[in-house]
């Protein structure tokens, strides 16, 4: 699935916010995958890890050319700890995206996805 600018809230607005956290919306692991978008474009990231291991997010940037696993960008988050990425995502993968999905169904970790 290419670019969607409908998905896109803020295709218009210039691409950084002054408050990116007004609106959040939690990412749950049926969200996660391999064929769909969001079903509205995440402006930033903040992702909790509090699992015992590193979590790795497999996210197609906003504007990449490719709808391919290959133009997705690794985000790593070490055990126990919370990350907020700058990056516009459109898809969240479950191909690389290691632990994430029983992360998220167990509880042990969140993602946040910065919409505003």
């Amino acid at each position: 699935m290419s670019y969607d600018k409908a998905s896109d809230r803020f295709g218009a607005a210039a691409s950084t916010r002054q408050s990116p956290a007004v609106e959040a919306v939690k990412l749950t692991a049926a969200m996660v995958s391999d064929t769909a978008d969001l079903a509205t474009y995440a402006k930033a990231l903040r992702i909790w890890n509090g699992t015992a291991t590193a979590l790795t997010v497999m996210a197609t940037p906003l504007a990449a050319a490719s709808d391919l696993a290959a133009a997705a960008v690794p985000i790593t988050i070490p055990a126990g700890s919370v990350g907020y990425e700058p990056i516009s995502v459109r898809r969240i993968w479950a191909t690389g995206s290691t632990g994430l999905s029983a992360a998220l169904s167990a509880g042990t970790a969140e993602v946040l996805l910065l919409i505003a």
